[in-house]
């Protein structure tokens, strides 16, 4: 600690020298002390040197001299020390003075009391220091607000987060520095922390020169009549998340687009691999018949008879990519019909014993949930008799609280953890972000032991929703 001593006093003939004194008293303790006896010579050190501590030592100076010492240096000093003959002395300063000195000593002293003083002062200075360095580096704003709500203290970045200037805000009152709903909720939150002596949440709006801020308050007891209240502008940080949920929405309206678009496609290649490759596969098939009727036994017969096996192939491969594309039951029959076949299709070709369970009264479920969930269950169905090792696959749909629920379930090894969070699974990334867009979720439940669950919900208020956006996608596509 660096000490400054102005001795500007007059000394008694018996009395030891204040340059004496805290020249010991500092030296006991490792302070640096720098005494003067002109005020002006003081003053000038004090422009062009930092002292932690200046005292004062103003015995038997004149009360008028007395102020006019103290108003210059106090202008000038961090921490101020007053060496006085008397209390009375106090009277001629006055309460205002006194208040802002760190510290009054009263003559006559000794070394070892100053030294004992010194130390304790010291010590508090090291703690007012590192307050107000806390204070001058908060990246929020701080406020000590009494139970009256009334601002004590305002500490932070010197570009306030409040239109009302810093130095309005000490010693008005909540009310008249935010608005009327806010400051109802700060004086509520201030009275609840101080009381219960928990921490107080608080988040509210101010409109500023710039627009509407947000806010978030944090309000802790410091006394029984007193709170803290640390303020942090999150504007910028809610305006960020707007844009992040506007760019979400529009990727997912999107992806629900593309989806759509893809699923028309797929219908629409359905339809004529079956309707018109399926029907010329047919008429080839009939007059091979014909030929292979109308040969005589022999080589042509045969050869005949031959193509009419390999169109028959052809024939079932036509139906089975068309069934693959589109299935029709999803638009005949509905979901239910649609997931049986399938389940039927996959233990035949397969030989696992593939069980499903449905629900009738899922059969007027919109299409897009239902072909959602078809592609979901055709995809777990898949990964199952490819990967899982298993003999038995339970397929069950139905209504639960949450909508539409489907789960497939199967006996087999399991699903590695790390393939589960791996983005580039594209099956199971697939499924989730089907079941996202329609505002659903997928989990999926695995381990070596136990097999897998994977489960599929989707609101059934989705669909409503989807019809309006498929006609304004209709009306789109008509302009």
């Amino acid at each position: 600690m660096e000490l400054l001593l102005l001795d500007i006093g007059t000394h008694a003939p018996d009395m030891p020298s204040m340059e004496q004194l805290f020249t010991d008293a500092c030296g006991q303790r490792g302070f640096g002390c720098t005494a003067v006896r002109e005020l002006e010579a003081g003053l000038a050190l004090l422009d062009c040197r930092d002292f932690d501590v200046v005292c004062v030592a103003a015995v038997g100076l004149a009360d008028e001299a007395l102020v006019k010492a103290f108003d210059r240096v106090g202008a000038r000093a961090t921490a101020l020390v007053l060496v006085l003959e008397t209390p009375a002395v106090l009277e001629v300063l006055g309460q205002e003075r006194c208040e802002a000195v760190s510290d009054f000593l009263f003559a006559p002293l000794s070394a070892t009391f100053l030294a004992v003083r010194l130390a304790l002062m010291a010590q508090r200075w090291r703690g007012d220091a590192l307050q107000q360095a806390l204070l001058r580096a908060l990246p929020d704003m701080m406020y000590r607000v009494g139970r009256d709500g009334i601002y004590r203290g305002v500490y932070g970045p010197e570009d306030d987060v409040l239109a009302t200037a810093r130095a309005d805000v000490v010693g008005a009152a909540v009310r008249a520095v935010l608005p009327l709903e806010p400051a109802r909720q700060m004086l509520a939150t201030i009275v609840s922390a101080i009381d219960s002596g928990t921490l107080g949440y608080l988040e509210y709006e101010c409109p500023q020169p710039d627009g509407v801020h947000h806010y978030e308050a944090r309000v802790a007891r410091c006394s029984t009549d007193e709170a803290v209240v640390l303020t942090r502008d999150v504007t910028n940080r809610r305006r960020a998340e707007g844009q992040i949920r506007a760019a979400a929405k529009a990727k997912q309206a999107f992806a629900s687009r593309v989806l759509s678009i893809q699923e028309a496609e797929r219908q629409h290649l359905s339809r004529e691999l079956h309707d018109s490759i399926g029907q010329l596969v047919l008429v080839h098939r009939m007059d091979a018949e014909w030929l292979a009727q109308k040969a005589e036994h022999g080589a042509a017969r045969e050869a005949a008879e031959r193509l009419c096996g390999e169109l028959d192939n052809t024939l079932h491969l036509v139906r089975t990519l068309a069934m693959d594309l589109r299935p029709p039951a999803i638009d005949d029959l509905g979901i239910d019909s649609a997931l049986e076949t399938l389940c039927a299709d996959i233990g035949r070709r397969s030989g696992i014993r593939c069980q499903f369970s449905g629900d009738p009264g899922l059969h007027g479920l919109g299409s897009d949930v239902g072909v959602a969930l078809y592609r979901i269950a055709q995809e777990a169905l898949s990964n199952a008799v490819r990967h899982a090792e298993c003999q038995v696959i339970e397929v069950e749909i139905g209504h639960s609280d949450a909508g539409v629920e489907l789960s497939i379930t199967d006996d087999g090894r399991g699903i590695p953890p790390a393939q589960l969070m791996d983005p580039t699974s594209f099956g199971l990334v697939g499924m989730r972000e089907r079941a996202e867009l329609l505002g659903g979720c997928v989990t999926i439940h695995t381990s070596p032991r136990d097999g897998t669950c994977i489960r599929a919900t989707v609101p059934i208020q989705h669909e409503r929703t989807n019809a309006l956006s498929q006609r304004s996608h209709r009306g789109e596509d008509e302009r």
